[in-house]
């Protein structure tokens, strides 16, 4: 039954997987319940998009090589589905959230940026931006405060395969 739940999250995710041909815009995935409450979304805001001038931004970036923009179209969903980091900053009046997964395949991390765009009567999630991050930028980002541990029923990091029981109150270190 196990190995039935892995196959299906990596059927999700590759349903998921946005194109980089693709024209308008693409639904990447939903933020998790628990995800969405840490961050103080409102509950309308937890669909996560992509529009066809983000995935240029992000093919274009100059520092970014065409095997690491493809990295990060090829695991956006798995940031997006189940985050092991995320943090929310205000710039100007919009709503920034930032996400972070490990990606242990590929031995490396994945951040990205998304605003949270007021559309009526719901909000939206927009990707605004994505780049592979090493260790120390993690660090940096969990030290300035721009990124925190996902907290799941007193799990950190949100997920069993890489989560340390919390005690309450505890601070999140990289070790």
């Amino acid at each position: 039954m196990g190995t039935t739940r892995v196959h299906q999250k990596l059927d999700i995710e590759a349903v998921l997987r946005p194109s980089r041909w693709a024209s308008g815009m693409q639904v990447i995935g939903a933020i998790p319940a628990h995800v969405a409450g840490q961050l103080g979304l409102p509950p309308t805001a937890r669909s996560v998009w992509l529009h066809e001038q983000t995935v240029a931004h992000i093919t274009d970036q100059r520092n970014l090589t065409i095997a690491d923009s493809e990295f990060v179209f090829e695991y956006m969903p798995a940031a997006v589905l189940h985050p092991m980091f995320c943090g929310r900053e205000y710039k100007g009046d919009a709503l920034r959230i930032s996400l972070a997964e490990y990606v242990r395949s590929e031995r490396r991390y994945l951040y990205l940026s998304a605003t949270v765009v007021g559309a009526g009567d719901r909000d939206e999630v927009w990707v605004s931006s994505g780049y592979p991050m090493c260790e120390e930028t993690l660090r940096r980002y969990l030290r300035c405060g721009r990124l925190q541990g996902v907290n799941a029923g007193g799990l950190e990091g949100g997920k069993t395969r890489t989560a340390r029981r919390l005690q309450l109150g505890a601070a999140t270190q990289m070790p």
